[in-house]
């Protein structure tokens, strides 16, 4: 698919991602704060390009000086998407089925590993669990593979999901038990500790950086 460069639409800066969606660059509607109908008529000729071109669907963000262009830019189809402190995103989505962009993120989801061997030590490092960020919970094994291998040479199994809570920042914390696979391997960090409340099974379900759980029967 052809992509689209900074010369399309008198500097309507743009970009598409992989997902076949345009982003307009907010720095480039400054100059047409003072000029509404112009804005328009560029907006107007990218949506149609964009449904020429079968994109998604096209992100468009306003800064907090740019907000005397939001009734435009809703009167143009797009939808609020979600807003901060310090700008207000908007979405329009180009096909006629229902929209298939995810919502905005409510909760920063914290991955941590409780790692055990043979022998049901726990591995601790400075008596505290790692902790990763994480938007998407097929990515679990992956991430917990990569982060001891690359940080302790150790080759580990993830388990399942064995504790979930909900911080008082609304941050949601997962624990993921691993196992070791190699017992040959150095094991110097691992204690014969024991750790209360980490060993139940729960089902992970994820959508986008939306997370649901429950615990499994």
């Amino acid at each position: 698919m052809q992509r689209l460069t900074k010369k399309f639409y008198f500097s309507l800066i743009q970009k598409v991602d992989n997902y076949d969606c345009l982003h307009i660059n907010a720095q480039s509607l400054d100059k047409y704060l003072v000029n509404h109908q112009l804005l328009k008529q560029k907006l107007e000729k990218v949506l149609q390009d964009s449904i020429d071109k079968n994109l998604n669907a096209i992100w468009l963000r306003l800064d907090k000086h740019q907000l005397i262009l939001s009734q435009l830019i809703s009167d143009l189809g797009f939808q609020m998407h979600h807003c901060t402190q310090d700008y207000l995103l908007f979405s329009k989505w180009l096909h006629k089925e229902s929209s298939r962009l995810p919502n905005y993120a409510s909760h920063k989801i914290i991955l941590q590993y409780l790692l055990i061997n043979s022998k049901n030590q726990v591995f601790l490092i400075d008596n505290q669990m790692p902790q990763q960020d994480v938007d998407d919970s097929s990515l679990f094994p992956i991430m917990a593979q990569k982060y001891f291998k690359q940080n302790y040479n150790l080759n580990i199994q993830a388990l399942y999901v064995c504790d979930v809570a909900q911080q008082v920042n609304s941050n949601i914390t997962i624990t993921l038990k691993c196992q070791l696979q190699q017992e040959d391997q150095s094991q110097e960090n691992f204690v014969q500790k024991t750790i209360i409340g980490y060993d139940q099974r729960f089902e992970i379900n994820s959508f986008d950086k939306y997370i649901i759980y429950n615990k499994s029967q």
